[in-house]
C-alpha cells in the first residue's frame, strides 16, 4: 500500500512505518517456525515431503486423470488490480515519531499527572526563611490498549488450488492486503475519534476529535470557497486555542485531502516575494501556512472532516502511540490435513493523547460549526 505523505516548508517526504521490536519479532518467528513444524507433521502423516514444496508427484490430491492443467495454455500476470482506497495517514504519522513499546500482555497503560507546588518563596539576607514544605499531588490517566484483528480463512482443497501457481497466489495476497486495509481504517479511525465501547475501570480510548480536555475553535468558513486569509484566520484562531493552554510551537496540522489540496494548488494574490522580471513571486496558501509561527508540517488525509483543522504538538508529552504488537498475521493451529487454513490479521495498538493536571492540553481543533 502506498504511503501518504508529510508537507512542510522544505517539500514533502514519504511516512515511514513502525516496524517490529526484537521481542516482537522473536515472537513472530516462533510462531511461524512452530506452524511450519505442525504442517511438516501433517505431511508425514500423508507421505508428503513437506520440504520438498509443492509438486505434481507429491500431491496426493492429483487425479490420474489431470495430466493438462486447465490453465496450461493462458498467462497469468504478476499483479492484480485492488479497489482504489482512500489517502490515510494519520495513524501512521504519529506512530513514525512518538510510538512506545508497551508488553502485549498489559490492558491499560497509566501515565501521571502532577498537579504544581505552592508558590511561597521565600527573599531574605540572612537566609533565615522557611519556605513551606510541601509537594505535589499525582493522580494517573489510564489508556485501554485493544486488539484489532479480522481473519480470512480457506479450505484444504482451495489452498491445493492456491498453490499451484497459477493465479491463485494473486487471490490470496488480495485477500490479505483486503483484510489488512480493513485494520488500517480502523487505526486511523481511532486516531480521530478512539473507541467508545472500549472502557475499562474508565479508562478508554480517546481521539482527538473526542478527547474532552481537547481545546476547541469555531472558524465557520468552507474551506474550498474562502479567501487566503480566511483560511489563514481560521490555522491562526485554531493554534491560538493551544496558546492558552501554553503550548505555542512544534505543531503538526492535520487537514481533509480536498482541503489541503486547495490550499495547495490555490495561490494568494497578495502574498509578497521575492521581486522578478514580472513582479512579485505569490505563493500558494499552503506556503503561508507553513510560515505561520509554531506550524512545523501540514499531513493531509481523506479521514480528517471536510472544513476540520487538528493542530497537534506531536511529541511524547502530548500524544503517544502504545504499541504491544504491530499489524502482523497469525497463522491458527491445524489438526488434521482437512482443517481450514485461517490467518489472523491483527495488531496491538492504541492512541493515547495527554493533557495534564490543570487539564492543558496541545491539542486543538477548528472547525466550521
Amino acid at each position: 500500500m502506498k504511503s501518504n505523505k508529510i508537507i512542510t516548508a522544505n517539500g514533502s517526504s514519504t511516512i515511514k512505518p513502525v516496524g517490529y521490536t526484537k521481542e516482537q519479532q522473536a515472537l513472530m518467528i516462533n510462531h511461524i517456525q512452530a506452524w511450519n513444524q505442525n504442517e511438516k507433521r501433517l505431511g508425514d502423516q500423508v507421505g508428503i515431503d513437506a520440504d520438498s514444496g509443492f509438486s505434481a508427484d507429491a500431491n496426493i490430491f492429483t487425479g490420474n486423470a489431470a495430466t493438462v492443467p486447465h490453465d496450461a495454455f493462458s498467462q497469468w500476470g504478476v499483479g492484480g488490480i485492488d479497489i482504489k482506497r482512500s489517502m490515510l495517514g494519520i495513524f501512521d504519522d504519529l506512530a513514525s515519531a512518538v510510538t512506545r513499546s508497551v508488553d502485549i500482555g498489559v490492558i491499560v497503560d497509566y501515565y501521571a499527572k502532577y498537579s504544581d507546588n505552592s508558590n511561597d518563596v521565600n527573599v531574605t539576607l540572612d537566609g533565615r526563611g522557611k519556605a513551606k514544605t510541601d509537594q505535589n499531588t499525582v493522580v494517573y490517566d489510564g489508556t485501554a490498549i485493544p486488539v484489532i484483528d479480522n481473519n480470512v480463512s480457506y479450505g484444504w482443497r482451495q489452498m491445493q488450488t492456491l498453490m499451484r501457481g497459477n493465479g491463485g497466489g494473486l487471490m490470496r495476497d488480495n485477500a490479505m492486503r483486503n483484510k489488512n486495509r480493513h485494520i488500517l481504517e480502523t487505526r486511523e479511525n481511532m486516531a480521530l475519534y478512539g473507541f467508545e465501547d472500549i472502557n475499562v475501570g474508565g479508562s478508554t480510548v480517546y481521539g482527538m476529535l473526542t478527547h474532552p480536555d481537547r481545546n476547541t475553535f469555531e472558524h465557520g468558513i468552507t474551506i474550498q470557497q474562502s479567501t487566503p486569509k480566511e483560511i489563514k484566520a481560521a490555522v491562526v484562531g485554531t493554534l491560538k486555542a493551544c496558546h492558552a493552554d501554553n503550548f505555542k510551537s512544534g505543531f503538526t496540522v492535520y487537514m481533509n485531502w480536498d482541503d489541503w489540496f486547495y490550499i495547495a494548488s490555490e495561490q494568494d494574490a497578495l502574498a509578497t516575494g521575492t521581486p522578478t522580471a514580472t513582479g512579485a513571486l505569490r505563493k500558494t496558501i499552503e506556503q503561508e501556512l507553513l510560515q505561520l509561527p509554531g506550524v512545523d508540517r501540514i499531513v493531509a488525509s481523506d479521514s480528517v472532516p471536510v472544513d476540520t483543522i487538528i493542530a497537534l504538538v506531536r511529541d511524547s508529552e502530548c500524544v503517544e502511540i502504545l504499541d504491544a504488537m504491530p499489524l502482523t498475521q497469525i497463522l491458527q493451529f491445524r489438526a488434521n490435513t482437512t482443517d481450514e487454513f485461517v490467518f489472523k490479521n491483527m495488531c496491538a495498538q492504541s492512541i493515547q493523547l495527554k493533557s495534564d493536571f490543570k487539564k492543558q492540553m496541545g491539542l486543538a481543533v477548528g472547525s466550521k460549526a
